[in-house]
């Protein structure tokens, strides 16, 4: 494989415009900076084929990469508690393995254990077709009592054609049983999701019961005229008994600029927020398409705020054609991100990045080179583990 990277740039924080012609697809490679650190990660990979993909949870620490003995078929969607206790992941039920549905699992990894925390069950149409539904990315709170996560539901027809129009539940639940606790949002919609951007990546806010996800805005492009993109928006349990969990504040706001050549509005998306260790710094995705039909490349840019002021800067740009695949903080100084190249078919580029492609990165939170953990290339959803508790010992104890 080339030993490349993708480019990157640091610049001040502001809307900008990306022209949507003669964009290209740019291969990923890896750099590796040795940092002298044993640093920990748990994320997921698939060591299959584009064609026929296998996904795995590994755990990176000291150089060394194992799997995690998780005894489940295809988990994804790898997310870790802000402990380091539980992880929680997306699969099929080993009992029913013939389900089209999946559930989301949690493992306390300190003994072992499995529980099931949602059980999604395939439902038949009146038409003959079927309803299912899989569970995406998740989050557990900081005191480990609660995860929120995102339930995406779809279905076939009777003559098993895919029908359009499944939907993203947003939901929060008890992390000891998966007792529910409320439905925070139904989404849009893959109608009107075009660029599927609804609660894509959660994060709680540390210290406190409330998370952070993307979700549809009402804003205005530069034009003055109305239109919706997603923002990051902080959920809270400040709503009424039975559904708990509503919006409570808007902690970024999406922007949108007509593109004077085509006349159609370049939209900049907010994706994979994630709180630092201390609260005080949000990093996340900025993701601009620059056509609605997804017949361009998108764009993304890696940012951090203050949460205190909302002020902030890129420190991360990536050239058109690679798409990011989570983020999650280090320390309160350093990020690990994924990134892979952007799907594509027929000329569409879908609003994800090809499992396959995907790789691992580090970079400071203000910027600079991007580096990688020690024996990890290729991997998404990247979890990186606190350190372990160091224990100070004198001759005179």
């Amino acid at each position: 494989m080339p030993n490349h990277r993708p480019g990157t740039r640091r610049r001040a924080l502001c809307p900008a415009r990306y022209p949507h012609a003669a964009l290209r697809l740019l291969a990923l490679g890896l750099l590796l900076l040795s940092s002298g650190l044993a640093a920990e990660l748990i994320f997921g990979a698939n060591v299959g084929s584009p064609a026929q993909p296998d996904f795995r949870v590994f755990r990176a620490s000291g150089g060394n990469v194992t799997q995690m003995p998780l005894n489940l078929n295809q988990p994804v969607f790898p997310s870790l508690s802000p402990d380091g206790n539980l992880l929680v992941v997306s699969s099929p039920d080993p009992a029913q393995p013939f389900e089209a549905s999946q559930d989301l699992f949690a493992f306390d990894l300190r003994n072992g254990q499995r529980r099931k925390l949602w059980n999604n069950v395939t439902q038949t149409l009146p038409d003959g077709g079927n309803l299912f539904a899989t569970p995406m990315w998740s989050a557990t709170s900081s005191n480990g009592q609660r995860v929120a996560f995102v339930n995406q539901t779809s279905g076939t027809s009777g003559g098993n054609d895919p029908v359009s129009g499944g939907v993203r539940q947003l939901r929060v639940i008890r992390a000891s049983d998966g007792f529910e606790i409320g439905l925070a949002e139904i989404g849009n919609g893959s109608l009107l999701d075009l660029f599927q951007s609804e609660f894509v990546g959660i994060s709680w806010q540390p210290g406190t019961d409330f998370f952070a996800t993307p979700a549809y805005l009402d804003i205005t492009n530069n034009l003055d005229q109305p239109l919706a993109a997603a923002g990051i928006v902080l959920y809270g349990p400040v709503g009424p008994p039975g559904q708990p969990y509503v919006r409570a504040q808007i902690l970024t706001l999406p922007s949108a600029v007509v593109d004077p050549n085509s006349g159609v509005n370049v939209i900049s998306n907010h994706a994979y927020p994630a709180f630092s260790p201390n609260g005080q710094q949000l990093a996340f995705f900025r993701i601009t398409f620059p056509l609605a039909n997804l017949a361009a490349p998108a764009q993304a840019d890696l940012i951090v705020i203050s949460t205190a002021t909302g002020n902030g800067q890129v420190i991360a740009s990536f050239a058109p054609g690679i798409f990011p695949a989570g983020v999650s903080w280090r320390n309160n100084a350093s990020l690990v991100f994924s990134l892979g190249t952007q799907a594509q078919a027929g000329g569409i580029f879908a609003p994800f990045a090809d499992p396959s492609s995907a790789q691992v990165f580090t970079i400071p939170a203000t910027g600079g080179t991007l580096g990688q953990i020690a024996g990890v290339g290729h991997g998404l959803f990247p979890n990186a583990t606190p350190p372990s508790e160091v224990i100070f010992r004198s001759r005179f104890q």
